[in-house]
This record gives C-alpha cells, sequence and structure tokens, in this order.
C-alpha cells in the first residue's frame, strides 16, 4: 500500500473510510461497496509485503448510523477478530 509507505513515520493519523452507506447513486453502488469488501480490500493492502500497517490509524465507518448489526458482524469478524 503505497500510502503507509507515504506516511510512514510522519506522525499522521490516518483511517481508511469504510461504507455502509444503502442510498444509491450515479457514484455509490451499495451491492459493491459493502463492510466486507471494504474491510478485505484494506486488509489485502496492509498484508502487502511492502506496507507499512503502523501508519494506518484504523477504520472510519461511514454512515455508522446506518450500519446493521449484520454489518457490525462482519466489522467484529474481520476487523477485530471476534468469531
Amino acid at each position: 500500500m503505497a500510502l503507509t509507505r507515504a506516511l510512514d513515520g510522519t506522525g499522521i493519523e490516518l483511517l481508511i473510510g469504510i461504507p455502509t452507506s444503502e442510498e444509491r447513486t450515479f457514484t455509490h453502488k451499495p451491492e459493491a461497496e459493502t463492510m466486507e469488501s471494504g474491510l478485505f480490500g484494506t486488509i489485502e493492502g496492509l498484508n502487502d509485503a511492502e506496507a507499512r500497517p503502523r501508519a494506518i490509524t484504523g477504520v472510519a465507518i461511514y454512515p455508522y448510523w446506518e450500519t446493521d448489526e449484520s454489518e457490525w458482524g462482519v466489522y467484529r469478524k474481520l476487523w477485530l477478530g471476534i468469531p
């Protein structure tokens, strides 16, 4: 993840945005932009051999107020490692 290499050692805090919106727009496809796909992509990027995971502060779920219990379950399983 090139972004982590650029930020490594700068002290900048970075949260990766994870979508949970159900709103369909010209630029947002809720069936593709999900908690699961967002977390899988973030995890894959951080697992890249050249990534600097410590440069990422965490993830930001948006919009959290639309996030349902099944999506929080995906978050707990994939990001927190809680079965």
